[in-house]
């Protein structure tokens, strides 16, 4: 398969016992595997990887944005889904949509009304509300995440790569608010250590 990255991004197999977590990064990986170890459930290790990866990997994911959720119950047989696509706003109707704007002249990807209500925040409660182990508060699903906010953590190969192509739009579209995702105005490099404080205390609110 072609691919424009300049290194192997094929990760090893990993054989374990007692329970296993996988995702895109093995910090978030090894989150939700903290969560399996104190007692939590698949969907409480699920929840705590999502949040751990709106950490580390933020040109990808985070609480801004839509979270889907399909829960297996292994004693009822039962599959249970989650729509945590974010609404539009109440008053963005189709016709308020239509004024100043056409079909070949819409607004620009980053305008405010391409944005919708976020969704993930409501699915990562709704997940641990309705399919935790309840044997872990909300807070304590997302306490790693939030610590790996504050402390920081080395930015992974792949993660650097397509960070540094978002940096022109967090200075020019993400006005002040796009300082929180670079390092002096630069994107973070493979391995350098990155800290979003402002998003550990949004993790810390008990949501």
């Amino acid at each position: 398969m072609d691919t424009d990255l300049s290194f192997c991004s094929r990760r090893s197999p990993v054989v374990c016992l007692h329970g296993c977590a996988a995702s895109s990064q093995p910090i978030a990986s090894s989150l939700g595997l903290d969560i399996l170890k104190r007692g939590g459930n698949a969907a409480d290790a699920a929840v705590a990887i999502a949040a751990a990866l709106a950490v580390t990997e933020p040109c990808s994911t985070g609480p801004g944005g839509d979270a889907f959720c399909l829960f297996y119950n292994g004693e009822t047989g039962e599959i249970t889904g989650i729509n945590g696509s974010g609404r539009l706003p109440r008053a963005q109707t189709l016709d308020f949509g239509r004024t100043g704007y056409t079909a070949g002249a819409p607004p620009s990807p980053s305008d405010a009304l391409n944005v919708t209500v976020p969704g993930a925040p409501a699915c990562w409660c709704d997940t641990v509300q309705l399919f935790g182990s309840h044997k872990l508060s909300l807070q304590e699903v997302l306490s790693g995440a939030s610590e790996l906010a504050e402390v920081g953590f080395p930015v992974a190969e792949v993660t650097a790569h397509h960070w540094a192509k978002w940096v022109a739009a967090l200075r020019d579209d993400g006005k002040e608010l796009g300082g929180d995702l670079l390092i002096d105005g630069h994107a973070p490099k493979c391995g350098q250590v990155f800290r979003n404080p402002n998003l550990a205390q949004t993790l810390k609110v008990n949501l």
